[in-house]
């Protein structure tokens, strides 16, 4: 494993399969290992785990970049991931953990991230219209400009 928690109880796993942590009161690092401990391919992230372990600073997101880097990693990443983006779009409590992600990504995860972004935009733009603002998600404007203000987007292409 990438970190340590030895002797720290954070997790539970109920008979349904679903991974739920007990507490947020540990470090990044310390969740993201309780989860590697805990995950299986059929297992359920809730969505408060998804919303905990999505990086929130820059120092979150180099650990959480980082699982792109070991290819033993990268199955926890793309689960992770693809956990945030299959629920966002139902799920109110994960529209600002993933609003803060744009400020954050970068690379090739960046590219996905804004294409995934105007996929879940396009099928339900409440998120963005209600919490975005310049000075916290400059990085979305154009997205928001687009589906909440009705303006042409720029660089389409991009996105389909």
């Amino acid at each position: 494993m990438l970190f340590s928690c030895e002797g720290k109880n954070i997790h539970d796993k109920n008979t349904r399969g679903i991974i739920e942590f007990q507490t947020i009161e540990y470090s990044y690092a310390d969740s993201l290992d309780s989860y590697f401990l805990h995950y299986k391919t059929d297992s359920v992230l809730d969505r408060a785990t998804i919303a905990m372990l999505i990086p929130k600073t820059n120092e979150e997101y180099i650990i959480f970049y980082n699982l792109t880097v070991k290819t033993d990693q990268q199955p926890y990443f793309q689960y992770l991931y693809n956990s945030l983006i299959n629920n966002v779009g139902s799920d109110s409590s994960l529209g600002m953990p993933f609003l803060g992600l744009s400020n954050l990504v970068d690379g090739e995860i960046a590219e996905s991230y804004f294409i995934d972004a105007y996929w879940i935009f396009k099928d339900d733009k409440l998120i963005l219209c209600t919490s975005y603002n310049k000075e916290d998600f400059p990085r979305l404007e154009s997205l928001y400009e687009h589906f909440c203000k009705g303006k042409e987007l720029k660089n389409k292409d991009f996105y389909e």
